[in-house]
């Protein structure tokens, strides 16, 4: 396990919360979250070290790399899926890219939809199973790693992937030498400033410890982004998300409720959550895109 001291992005001294999420889905862990105060970032404390993350991954309910519909949530997520994929699409059709990269791309589901587009798609995902199934989906090579990348990109997107990087600046100094001149990053991640957040605190699904090292706010996300000197350009909401992470933080904070009361109440708060984010912009997740 790793200790981090020092944010990664403004280098400042982390300080303790009061939150401790728990690993609900492998472990059964206690991690505490230890906070920047001036950008607001928090911090999985400890973190597993590379060799001990991928058994923090061997669990069936881990979807996005296994397709698996063992669980009411998961055949939800797959459904919402089909949806979110053309949304996605649709997003980075708006910067006409020729070459697109993937970066965490799971079992090839938003690769193979733009590969159907006729745009001309890299993949990588450093887990062996997930990566198996890409291949055999998408029928050419996935990289195991980011440092694999050879050809420049004019776009690069990471779905829910940057808070799984343990070496956050290593990694996005890659990522960024890869884009291309005017090349744009789309990056989407779990936002702990949402309203769903602060209802469920140290149950909320999305902090999903330890796969989550990093828990980003607005602000934390641009302040990363402006010390690559990336131009935000938009800020878009996953409306989906909402009900999906109350849904299953209902799982974790009242077991002993039947399930449907628990989707009753996960699907109100899902609402609620996006109804209160229509004021304040604090989306249960948001997708970033940004310019070099």
């Amino acid at each position: 396990m790793e200790e981090t001291l020092k944010c990664p992005i403004c280098k400042n001294d982390l300080v303790d919360t009061s939150l401790q999420p728990k690993d609900h889905t492998v472990s059964q862990e206690l991690f505490s979250l230890i906070e920047c105060p001036q950008c607001q970032l928090l911090v999985t404390s400890p973190r597993p070290d590379e060799s001990e993350l991928d058994r923090y991954y061997e669990s069936s309910d881990y979807i996005s790399h296994t397709n698996n519909g063992n669980t009411l949530l998961n055949q939800l997520y797959l459904l919402v899926r089909n949806h979110t994929l053309k949304q996605k699409l649709k997003l980075v059709r708006q910067f006409n890219p020729t070459h697109l990269a993937d970066v965490g791309c799971g079992t090839g589901a938003f690769l193979s939809i733009c590969q159907k587009a006729g745009i001309q798609i890299t993949g990588v995902e450093p887990n062996t199973g997930a990566r198996a199934k890409a291949e055999s989906i998408l029928q050419q090579r996935i990289y195991h790693s980011i440092e694999d990348l050879t050809q420049q990109q004019d776009v690069i997107t990471l779905w829910h992937v940057l808070e799984h990087l343990p070496q956050l600046r290593h990694n996005l100094d890659i990522i960024t030498g890869k884009l291309s001149s005017s090349g744009t990053l789309i990056i989407a991640v779990p936002n702990y400033q949402s309203a769903d957040a602060r209802k469920y605190k140290s149950y909320w699904a999305a902090y999903d410890v330890p796969r989550h090292c990093w828990h980003f706010s607005q602000q934390s996300m641009i302040q990363l982004a402006e010390s690559y000197q990336l131009k935000v350009q938009q800020i878009v909401p996953m409306y989906f998300d909402s009900y999906y992470v109350s849904l299953l933080s209902e799982k974790y904070l009242h077991p002993q409720k039947s399930t449907a009361r628990r989707m009753l109440s996960g699907a109100y708060q899902g609402l609620v959550s996006n109804m209160k984010a229509r004021q304040t912009g604090q989306y249960s997740s948001l997708i970033y895109i940004f310019q070099k």
